[in-house]
């Protein structure tokens, strides 16, 4: 009984850890399934001529969130008021239906590149086919019947996404931002220590530097998928946001790239408690960030962080002034300044960023 109740935790334990992209992975499919089954009942309880059409469009456009399905909403009624037009055009014609069938998938797809449409372009063109081999007798009303069918599983598709869980680009985009920040704090963490150390973990570099590829390239199309959504649901501020942490990227691979190639170097040791410094103040300030931006609350003041670039600059002068970088190579010089002058562009871009909070939520 006792290893029932512990299996029982245990596995309450594990649902209750589940990640979030696990999550919203569950809650697109339930809406997809949502999605087909209202349309697939719709559709036969209006008698529309072909159902299956409006379900497979429904489940096509079917999209994580609200901009992003938008959009695929768009393209794929475009494409088929497009391929039924020529379709229906095409098929009036009295010639053989080779010719038929080579012009007019010639100008369907040079309408839809010239119009920019490349999205709509292999919708357009399977449409246009299907109504010029299938519409023969009637084109005219059976490329008005594939648009209907059409517009009508994308309706209901859109309906489900508006009413079921609500998604939104915009809280996609900020989580995407919250998780590199903290990507950011571990790779600054581990690029100082290993510059102080002289030891250098490039598989942990690898990993986390592609992770913060992927969650940045995701945070892009988020961007993409809320300018698509209702003014209401947009945010400029996430924006620039974005903007603010691919320069935090750049200045983390700066650094990154000093560590790579000072691996025998000493000359830090002389500087190593202003760095250790500079570096605690820096880390508080990813994850102040962190939470303003996943709490939606003004940051708090970064005084620390300013207090540590100005002690920095006075002890640099101070080093400078014994003229100690004299006894070591002029290659070792300068990676020392360029890691400390990365040390304080990073710590800058982080004020901006904290000033771009602190007005997006004062």
């Amino acid at each position: 009984m006792a290893d029932g109740i512990l299996q029982k935790n245990f596995q309450w334990k594990n649902l209750t850890h589940i990640k979030p992209e696990t999550i919203t992975t569950l809650k697109l499919a339930i809406k997809t399934g949502l999605a087909a089954l209202a349309t697939d009942l719709g559709a036969n309880w209006l008698h529309l001529p072909s159902p299956t059409w409006a379900v497979v469009s429904a489940v096509i456009v079917m999209q994580a969130n609200l901009g992003s399905s938008f959009n695929a909403s768009w393209q794929r009624l475009l494409g088929t008021g497009i391929g039924a037009l020529f379709g229906a055009v095409i098929a009036s014609f009295d010639a053989p239906l080779a010719i038929t069938l080579g012009l007019g998938m010639t100008l369907v797809v040079l309408v839809c590149t010239s119009l920019k449409l490349m999205e709509s372009l292999r919708i357009a063109t399977v449409t246009f086919v299907i109504v010029l081999l299938a519409g023969s007798s009637t084109p005219w009303l059976f490329g008005l019947e594939r648009f209907v069918d059409v517009a009508f599983g994308i309706l209901i598709a859109l309906l489900i996404t508006v009413s079921v869980w609500q998604p939104r680009a915009r809280r996609d985009l900020r989580t995407s931002l919250v998780t590199v920040l903290g990507d950011y704090q571990q790779l600054y963490g581990a690029i100082v220590e290993s510059y102080l150390n002289g030891q250098k973990n490039e598989l942990f570099f690898q990993e986390i530097n592609q992770r913060i590829k992927v969650t940045l390239a995701k945070a892009q199309t988020f961007l993409t998928d809320m300018r698509r959504e209702p003014p209401t649901q947009r945010d400029p501020f996430l924006a620039e946001c974005l903007l603010l942490c691919e320069r935090l990227q750049t200045d983390l691979f700066a650094l990154e790239l000093v560590v790579m190639n000072s691996c025998r170097d000493d000359l830090q040791q002389h500087f190593k408690v202003p760095i250790q410094e500079l570096s605690t103040s820096t880390l508080e300030a990813f994850h102040s960030l962190q939470s303003g931006l996943q709490d939606c609350h003004k940051i708090q003041s970064l005084e620390m962080l300013s207090s540590a670039m100005q002690k920095i600059d006075l002890e640099f002068a101070a080093l400078r002034a014994t003229g100690i970088q004299r006894n070591y190579g002029t290659e070792e010089a300068l990676r020392f300044w360029s890691f400390l002058f990365g040390l304080k562009a990073l710590a800058e871009e982080i004020q901006n960023l904290s000033k771009s909070l602190s007005e997006m939520y004062q």
